[in-house]
């Protein structure tokens, strides 16, 4: 109900779980509470990985042959100044991937780039192998790790990814990019005349105030907060937090601070108008947006969330993460 308020279909939502075959919970194998549990230690296998080239940048890596640890480790390339890692983190990041066998690249995530934008994993036995999490616990936010992950911590004995044998280890290089946070973060702004006001409850949540005056005819946008992460790119999936007010009565039709998500969505999945207004918006922001009728749920309205075919609609949107 509530995500039916943001979101034109709830069915077909795509749910981002990381990066193909090296990342996806779907692969993993089973838990084990030795390889899937804890931070990874520091060892002679990750100490003689290298890698040069800029943070947040596809790297240069270098190995030597043979690589075979009996447990996950990991090392710190270079240390980021943000919040430690913990289960259950939504974590933006990108990676490249080799056979510590061959030397063979196997996979590299989109740095970025146009069109590909970065990877967004919840750090749990979902949608993260052991070795995985465990080379990004402890770990802070903006860090270069390098991660040298046993098979038994990867792909397991059952399911053996494309260009690996079995017991082959994976070499890794990860750029930590940010944590999501549950609440947008940064420089505040004031509000425009007759633009609806927010304020924050208790617990950092905002509050809706709509003026005594007619809604404006076109979606207008205005940031509350300005965040310090990159800009949403069209095509992206995002992770948005938001209370939602009708114009007319000033009263609530949409809350996802209730029962938050964990699982980035596309934008194509929201309101056109809610879309439009998140696009360049730096994660971290907390936007209000006044989507007219036509960029909103249209002449039909949402009868189930009270909402008519002639309302206006006032947002607060939190953008948490983005790929």
């Amino acid at each position: 109900m509530i995500q039916r308020t943001l979101h034109r279909s709830v069915a077909g939502l795509a749910v981002l779980v990381g990066a193909a075959l090296l990342v996806s919970g779907c692969q993993s194998p089973p838990e084990r509470a030795e390889a899937g549990s804890g931070c990874a230690p520091s060892g002679p296998a990750s100490q003689s990985v290298s890698a040069t080239g800029d943070l947040f940048a596809v790297p240069e890596v270098d190995f030597p042959a043979g690589l075979s640890p009996l447990t996950t480790e990991r090392t710190i390339l270079v240390e980021g100044s943000g919040e430690e890692i913990a289960q259950g983190d939504l974590v933006t990041l990108d990676f490249v991937a080799y056979n510590g066998r061959t030397g063979e690249q196997l996979e590299v995530t989109g740095y970025g780039a146009d069109g590909v934008g970065r990877t967004v994993i919840t750090l749990d036995s979902t949608n993260a192998m052991p070795g995985l999490r465990r080379a990004l616990l402890c770990a802070p936010a903006g860090s270069r790790i390098a991660a040298v992950v046993p098979a038994a911590d990867a792909y397991g004995s059952t399911v053996t990814p494309r260009g690996l044998d079995a017991g082959d280890p994976l070499i890794m290089v990860i750029d930590v990019v940010s944590l999501a946070s549950d609440r947008a973060e940064g420089s505040t702004v004031e509000a425009l005349p007759g633009f609806p006001d927010v304020t924050e409850s208790q617990d950092g949540k905002p509050v809706i105030g709509v003026p005594l005056t007619a809604a404006p005819p076109e979606l207008a946008v205005q940031q509350v907060i300005v965040g310090t992460g990159p800009a949403v790119r069209p095509g992206s999936d995002v992770l948005v937090k938001y209370v939602g007010v009708l114009w007319r009565t000033g009263l609530s039709f949409a809350d996802t601070w209730i029962n938050p998500a964990r699982t980035p969505v596309s934008l194509e999945t929201l309101l056109p108008g809610v879309a439009q207004a998140i696009i360049g918006q730096p994660v971290g922001s907390r936007v209000v947006v006044v989507v007219p009728p036509a960029l909103g749920y249209g002449p039909d309205g949402d009868v189930a969330a009270g909402v008519s075919g002639s309302d206006t609609l006032v947002f607060a949107v939190d953008i948490l993460a983005s790929t």
